[in-house]
């Protein structure tokens, strides 16, 4: 169940809001009820901090205005609402809404790791953001370690692409394809270990 204290939104687990005129806004805000309508039963938070782009965020029930009395199991009502000097084009992506996760990275524009890094290993990629080509993918720290896995999954969490790794500490994929714009998650499993990224395709 969810409760206020440790409920959280997010536009996937963390979520992605797309803005690509930020200067052109002015006040943000998110809001989340079960009114059906704007000021009816609803949460509400302000936003700042945008830049031009993907901008990921995380907000904690447990921090918003709060209007009547939301309820949390009835969902009906999200809005992003934003004064605005000129047209904007805004995207979001599967608004979830759960319980908190705390080794998420929270808040805004935190870069692009979502969780803790097991120590000793590590995974980076690139070009990020990633356009078209071969994508690098440097590892450390899985060397010793059996059955280690690449995942590419999309952010409902379905699998786009998956192998076996032959290298341990380089690989370099080619999909052509595969990816939509959008936001990936990369990861580089072996057992109960992990280590996710965050991939920007545009």
């Amino acid at each position: 169940m969810i409760f206020t204290e440790n409920g959280i939104i997010s536009f996937r687990q963390i979520c992605k809001l797309y803005l690509l005129t930020v200067p052109k806004c002015g006040s943000n805000q998110v809001e989340l009820g079960s009114g059906g309508a704007a000021d009816a039963n609803e949460y509400n938070w302000s936003l700042s901090g945008l830049v031009n782009g993907w901008n990921l965020i995380s907000l904690n029930i447990a921090d918003a205005n709060q209007i009547g009395t939301p309820n949390l199991s009835a969902i009906n009502w999200f809005r992003l609402y934003n004064s605005k000097s000129a047209s904007i084009t805004t995207r979001l992506d599967a608004i979830q809404v759960g319980p908190n996760l705390p080794q998420f990275v929270k808040g805004i524009n935190k870069g692009n790791d979502f969780l803790s890094e097991p120590t000793g290993k590590s995974v980076n990629i690139y070009p990020n953001p990633f356009k078209q080509g071969k994508l690098s993918v440097e590892i450390a720290g899985f060397e010793d370690m059996d059955n280690v896995v690449i995942k590419i999954t999309n952010l409902l969490g379905q699998t786009i692409y998956q192998e076996m790794l032959p290298n341990k500490t380089h690989l370099e994929l080619n999909l052509p394809g595969k990816l939509n714009e959008s936001v990936y998650f990369i990861s580089v499993e072996s057992g109960d270990t992990k280590v996710v990224k965050k991939l920007v395709v545009n």
